[in-house]
């Protein structure tokens, strides 16, 4: 008997009511697949508002870099079908945070 990682094995779950439940959860859980594990690591959707999705990024420098990358990036979010046709992109430079890191245990501390 093989025991299968937790990732591999919540991959293709969804909650209860699908995507069409909470369009920017089904659009987080994509972002890595729709801008790539690089650029995800720098942004985060925030936000849906009126046809656009809102995007926390790392700088300014981000911001402008998605810009330029926005056309493919609102034809994947929009392949997704969750919720609402997003029309376009807008940012907010800063507001972005990386997840925290694991962090090795020392020895001889408590977990």
């Amino acid at each position: 008997m093989s025991l299968t990682p937790l990732r591999s094995a919540l991959a293709g779950w969804t909650p209860r009511g699908g995507a069409s439940a909470d369009p920017l959860h089904a659009i987080a859980a994509a972002w890595p697949a729709i801008v790539g594990a690089d650029v995800a690591a720098h942004c985060t959707p925030l936000e849906l508002a009126g046809g656009a999705l809102i995007i926390a990024t790392q700088s300014s420098a981000w911001s402008q870099q998605l810009q330029f990358l926005s056309l493919p990036i609102v034809a994947g979010v929009n392949e997704l079908g969750a919720g609402p046709p997003v029309v376009r992109l807008a940012f907010r430079a800063g507001a972005h945070r990386r997840p925290p890191r694991s962090r090795a245990v020392a020895a001889g501390s408590p977990p």
